[in-house]
């Protein structure tokens, strides 16, 4: 996963999906600002979109929180506006 990481930070080209980050800005494991920072240099190909969710008081795992369902439903609103079905 490092090397992918590293790669990532690199990436100079267009990002040819859409993209979206849920970034727990509690979390004490991953650097939030990093993901932010990636997130604002990620030039995106014509007609792909990305978005950025942030969740104030989330540690880690997001998705495992007392409130998961707050990024669940943000996940599920993500998908269905990106979603050509």
């Amino acid at each position: 996963m490092k090397k992918e990481m590293s790669e990532m930070a690199h990436w100079q080209e267009e990002f040819p999906y859409n993209l979206s980050l849920f970034i727990p800005l509690g979390d004490q494991i991953v650097d939030w600002k990093a993901a932010f920072a990636f997130f604002e240099k990620t030039r995106m190909k014509t007609g792909k979109v990305k978005n950025l969710a942030t969740f104030t008081s989330f540690k880690h795992e997001l998705f495992n929180e007392v409130e998961r369902a707050r990024p669940f439903t943000a996940l599920e609103e993500w998908i269905r506006k990106t979603s050509k079905v």
